[in-house]
């Protein structure tokens, strides 16, 4: 069976994600059907019907720089804690076995976190 054609069809008001499909783009005819989509955030963006429709394009983009923001704030936290471990550990005996794994062990947390 071949792809789905996306011709013709009247996707107007439906919702993928967090596009709402707002009208046919007829000057954007490259690589298939390409529509006009209002974001949840306001932004009106043309996108390729096919990619909308399976699920691929969610958003305008607003998704994906709202992940990358909070990953961010992840990063800048175990950062910010390594920082410390690390001060923390140059004020003390680093010799002693207890010490010379915090960092690891720090390291070890953090991998699970993300997971």
């Amino acid at each position: 069976m071949g792809a789905k054609s996306h011709v013709g069809v009247d996707y107007k008001g439906r919702i993928f994600g967090r596009l709402e499909a707002r009208a046919p783009d007829p000057k954007n005819k490259k690589n298939g059907t390409h529509w006009w989509f209002m974001c949840e955030c306001g932004k009106y963006v043309s996108m390729r019907m096919s990619n909308v429709f399976c699920g691929r394009t969610k958003s305008c983009g607003c998704l994906r720089r709202e992940y990358l923001g909070k990953y961010r704030k992840d990063i800048q936290e175990f950062l910010d804690m390594r920082h410390a471990v690390e001060l923390a550990l140059s004020l003390v005996d680093r010799s002693k076995p207890e010490f010379k794994s915090a960092l690891t062990q720090i390291d070890m947390l953090a991998k699970r976190k993300q997971s």
